[in-house]
């Protein structure tokens, strides 16, 4: 959607044969590229003095001419004045779409993240730098550095590389005002996360302290209602014998044998079922059962 609001909106640069001039863009930036691109066809990559502005002055120890800045490629082996202006819509491209990473990252909404990158790239500050290029340089790396930054120092290892390289990338576009107003803002957003660091992990250990006491309470019921049960079984298997002792029948075995012939006798229990051994295996087995019925199992 960026790419498609930047070709309408500057159509005719990208493919109608115009280009930029107004202001320093003609008197600055296109000379400079100009300069630039022959110096550079001729062989000399990195030159040391531009003959051409007054009675001559330092180029390459110049800030804002690009000599160093490796996107200055664009121009230097693309035919102008197209290419310088497709290296600054380029570069708003490039700063719209670190807008909208940093944003995502930072609020996790991909629609406000896409808001964010369009309204950055068409705000007032950086269609007003189209006419410096080596400003537009600097916005369109800006995202990317404060993105990159902020992991290095939360996350480090490769994120730390990626932060030098977004960070050298900005410094060689040559627009102090611009780099000193990004730093400035990573100091201050560094001075943040150092005083908010401690809270978040005071909340992080005090959450996991109230899970675990959630987990403990739901556990609570259950473990008291076994012991209760387990407690009246057991009660219950030692008082049996002396609440109920067992009664004789005083006729004898023959004549009750007699009395109800249909009626098998049932053989002695072994030793260990009943009372004794038996009942300890009941007393041990049943609270076992409520407990499994209780966690589902």
């Amino acid at each position: 959607m960026l790419a498609a609001l930047l070709a309408v909106t500057f159509w005719r640069v990208l493919f109608g044969g115009e280009a930029f001039f107004y202001r320093d863009y003609g008197f600055l930036g296109y000379p400079f590229a100009h300069f630039h691109r022959e110096c550079f066809w001729s062989g000399d990559f990195f030159p040391l003095w531009n003959p051409y502005v007054n009675c001559g002055a330092p180029f390459l120890a110049q800030w804002n001419t690009l000599c160093l800045y490796p996107g200055a490629l664009i121009y230097l082996l693309l035919p102008l004045p197209w290419s310088l202006g497709f290296f600054c819509v380029a570069h708003l491209f490039l700063g719209g779409m670190g807008m909208r990473a940093l944003a995502e990252r930072w609020t996790g909404s991909r629609f406000g993240a896409a808001v964010a990158g369009v309204a950055f790239v068409f705000s007032g500050l950086v269609l007003g730098c189209v006419i410096y290029p080596n400003y537009l340089v600097a916005l369109g790396w800006m995202p990317w550095v404060a993105l990159a930054t902020r992991r290095a120092w939360q996350e480090g290892g490769r994120s730390l590389v990626l932060a030098a390289l977004a960070g050298a990338m900005q410094m060689l576009s040559g627009a102090p005002e611009i780099i000193l107003l990004t730093w400035g803002f990573l100091a201050a957003l560094l001075v943040v996360d150092w005083v908010q660091g401690p809270k978040s992990k005071v909340q992080s250990l005090s959450a996991q302290a109230s899970s675990g006491e959630q987990g403990k309470s739901s556990l609570t019921p259950a473990l008291s209602r076994w012991e209760r049960e387990g407690t009246s079984t057991r009660a219950g298997a030692s008082e049996a014998p002396l609440a109920s002792p067992p009664v004789e029948d005083p006729a004898p075995k023959s004549e009750r044998a007699s009395l109800n012939p249909s009626q098998p006798t049932s053989p002695p229990l072994p030793a260990g079922e009943g009372r004794g051994e038996g009942g300890s295996v009941l007393l041990f087995t049943a609270p076992l059962r409520q407990l499994a019925l209780d966690f589902g199992l």
